[in-house]
Parts: structure tokens; sequence; C-alpha cells
């Protein structure tokens, strides 16, 4: 069972709840802050290369594109509530509420704290004339408690770090059109086992998985502004519909088609 609704704020902030068992999500990323709460069950995580278990009460934050999985745990079901808030809606909120001008906030994973508990809980039954102040709470909450210090990435293979930006640019802005890793490896002199291992090491993903989520992530934007289904998987560079369906389901827990249909939008009052 998925709900998905959108407010009308902030850019379309998303709200979504879940009930899932015996599945498992494998490792991706999202392009915007996933502040979720674990309503009911026990949720298997592994975030980065750390492994979590995340009970009843927990509050899980997904910082944006930071590689995740996640699964059930013995067999039961779990749900969980989630706001989706994209990262130029939570650098807008910080000026607005702590003046603080930081644009790549890092948050502690899992929280243990009843009264954020409580925030995010009400926040999703909150009508839309009282949202943004709510949100707004949220954020200024998280900001003054459980914002830590990035960690630097002190991966350096065989100073590749300069390549991989250019890759991951050239990925983000080129999602649409098909890549020929040979081709990328020959324009940095490398073979394409050398670039694909290095780009695995820096990112945890290959290319191709970096590029189909990033395809994946811009697709939901796309549904949720009414676009057809065939027109959203051509603008996103997949010409089956049948491999956009899978690939879009093994994510996200749900097809394109539900996503969409789904998605209802609050007016403001």
């Amino acid at each position: 069972m998925i709900k998905i609704k959108k407010i009308d704020i902030l850019d379309g902030l998303e709200l979504k709840e879940a009930t899932f068992r015996d599945k498992h999500f494998p490792t991706h990323f999202h392009d915007t802050y996933s502040i979720g709460i674990i309503k009911n069950g026990i949720e298997n995580l592994k975030i980065r290369d750390k492994k979590f278990i995340a009970t009843t009460k927990t509050i899980v934050i997904i910082n944006n594109y930071e590689l995740h999985s996640n699964s059930f745990y013995n067999n039961d079901n779990w749900t969980y509530q989630t706001i989706n808030l994209n990262s130029d809606a939570l650098a807008f909120l910080s000026r607005k509420t702590i003046q603080k001008t930081n644009d790549n906030f890092v948050f502690q994973n899992l929280i243990e704290d009843d009264f954020l508990f409580n925030m995010i809980t009400n926040f999703h039954n909150v009508s839309n004339l009282n949202s943004y102040s709510q949100i707004s709470e949220i954020s200024k909450y998280l900001i003054q408690n459980y914002l830590v210090e990035k960690e630097v990435d002190k991966l350096n293979y065989q100073n590749l770090e300069n390549i991989i930006h250019e890759i991951k640019i050239l990925l983000d802005c080129q999602m649409g059109d098909k890549i020929n890793i040979d081709r990328m490896a020959k324009k940095y002199n490398k073979t394409s086992f050398q670039l694909i291992r290095a780009f695995k090491a820096h990112t945890g993903l290959t290319p191709i998985a970096y590029l189909i989520l990033i395809r994946l992530n811009n697709a939901k934007k796309l549904l949720a502004s009414g676009n057809t289904l065939i027109d959203t998987a051509l603008e996103c560079g997949f010409f089956d519909q049948s491999h956009f369906t899978n690939c879009f389901k093994k994510y996200f827990g749900v097809s394109p088609k539900q996503y969409a249909e789904n998605h209802s939008n609050l007016k403001s009052e």
C-alpha cells in the first residue's frame, strides 16, 4: 500500500506513506532529503556502508544523493511516512528561520526524538493552510539539533576525482542520451574497466546505475507534473516501456502508472 500526495508549497513538497512486506530496495539515492518515520514494524537499512535497524518511532533521515538500501526485517511488515524536501527548499527555509546560508546540509541518519516524531506525524495530517509554518519548524529543529559535519571524502582512486566529477555532470546534463563507456574512457586515456571501477569506487555505483537513478528521479518529477508515461519515459532516455516500468518499480516500490495516479495535489486554500 502506497499513498503519495503533493502539497502546493516549496516547489511541490511530496508526502509518502507506504507499507511493505518481503520487500527489498537495492542501493539507490534520491535527489531530495527524505525525512521519514517508522510508524510500525522494523526496517533494515544500509546507508553508505553502515548498517542500521530502525524500529517503530525511529526517525530516519536520508540526505540528498546519499546511497542507501532498505528492506524488511524477519518477514514482518513495516510502515513508514516520509517528507521529501528538495535542497533548494531546505536552504530557503534555513535562511528564513535561523539565517543560516549553508545549502549542503548533512543530518544524522537515525534519530530517537519523541517531539520530532510527533511534529512529523502531525505534518502528514496538516491542512494546506498551516503546512508552511509546520515544515519550517521541522526544518529549523533538524538544523539546530541534528546537523552533522560533512565527512571529508578521503577516497582518492588514482587521482580520478576531477574526472569522476566531470562524468557526473555529463550524465546529469545528458541523461536522456545513450552513453558510450568506451568513448568516455578513451577521452580520459583509460580503459572501460578502469573507468567503471574508478567511478564505482568513488560513488558506490557504476556509471550506468548512476544514470538510471538520475533518469528515474527526473521521471518522478515529470509524472507528478502531469506528463504522460510515454513522454516521460522517452524524455528520460527509456525507449523500452517495460524496462522503464520495471526499473521504476524496483527502486520506488510502485509502477510509474500507479505513482502518477496516486499523486493528488492539495490546492491552496
